[in-house]
């Protein structure tokens, strides 16, 4: 299954963390494999620094800049 989004790209999600709104941007860190249930995975860094594991129907568009992380 190809990738839609690269290592690099920003983007932004359509949910939130237990610890933190999914508001503002995240950079995409690596592109990981297919999970068991067919979905693309990603692993994400936001403004606080924080990487996390996030499947590719959870995000909502790409952003355009790179400063706003």
């Amino acid at each position: 299954m190809p990738s839609n989004y690269q290592q690099g790209d920003v983007i932004s999600l359509t949910f939130g963390f237990l610890d933190r709104p999914g508001v503002g941007n995240f950079q995409i860190i690596r592109v990981l494999p297919v999970n068991e249930k067919g979905q693309r995975q990603y692993r994400v860094r936001g403004a606080d620094g924080r990487e996390r594991a996030i499947e590719a129907h959870q995000i909502r568009s790409r952003s355009k800049s790179l400063s706003e992380i």
